[in-house]
């Protein structure tokens, strides 16, 4: 935690690491922040518009991929680069979440189960069949 504070990616009392809990249980306005999400390219203050991206979406921080903070931010680069407006339309037009069925299996149990967290990532939308693309 001392590294990462002393990285700048977010300053002291703004975060906390889990007691004993396996599952976290987050209070009001907390959400789940993996290590992989900053070497992915994560950085907070996060843009005000990726909370936006989430509700639309409705999906979570955790439930994301890692390499999905690399889309958004190659996202919010491209139109801060060309003095584009940053707007949530332009991203749900373009962008599409992609559920990944990875499954998880543990050495006693011969049970398959669902993963829940790192399902999700953001990518390029497919045209649909029959539309022309430009």
């Amino acid at each position: 935690m001392k590294e990462m504070i002393g990285r700048g990616y977010f300053e002291a009392g703004e975060c906390r690491i889990p007691g004993e809990e396996e599952v976290p249980e987050l209070l009001d306005d907390e959400c789940v922040v993996f290590h992989e999400f900053f070497v992915a390219g994560l950085r907070f203050p996060v843009d005000p518009l990726i909370p936006q991206i989430f509700r639309t979406f409705k999906v979570a921080m955790h439930q994301l991929a890692p390499n999905s903070f690399c889309y958004l931010a190659k996202f919010l680069w491209a139109c801060r680069s060309f003095k584009g407006e940053v707007d949530l339309d332009c991203f749900v037009r373009h962008t599409e979440l992609h559920f990944s069925k990875r499954k998880v299996l543990f050495a006693d149990d011969d049970e398959t189960y669902q993963a829940k967290y790192g399902c999700y990532t953001f990518c390029p939308r497919r045209a649909a069949k029959g539309m022309e693309t430009p």
